[in-house]
């Protein structure tokens, strides 16, 4: 697997792997990130996509964080040309 959040073998040990995912990735629950649009996110956790064995991203608007919101991580790193989908907030 590597950090474009694609498995590469069924998810025997969840713990595990989203450990190893979470070590390697810059996408880290609690960080903050604005959308090319200009909302600002909170991460809350990754999570693996039961059905297709990706890792996705779940996260909330700080503004409404009870509605959470996934995107798989490959989308969530996506360079759309001009910009990336999400920048991190130091």
């Amino acid at each position: 697997m590597g950090i474009s959040g694609t498995l590469d073998a069924p998810v025997r040990d969840s713990m595990a792997v989203l450990e190893y995912i979470i070590a390697q990735c810059p996408v880290k629950p609690g960080t903050n990130w604005r959308h090319y649009k200009g909302k600002n996110y909170v991460v809350q956790n990754l999570a693996i996509d039961c059905n297709t064995n990706e890792v996705v991203v779940v996260y909330s608007n700080p503004s409404f964080s009870q509605i959470l919101f996934t995107r798989t991580l490959a989308e969530w790193n996506e360079d759309l040309g001009w910009t990336k989908r999400f920048e991190l907030i130091k």
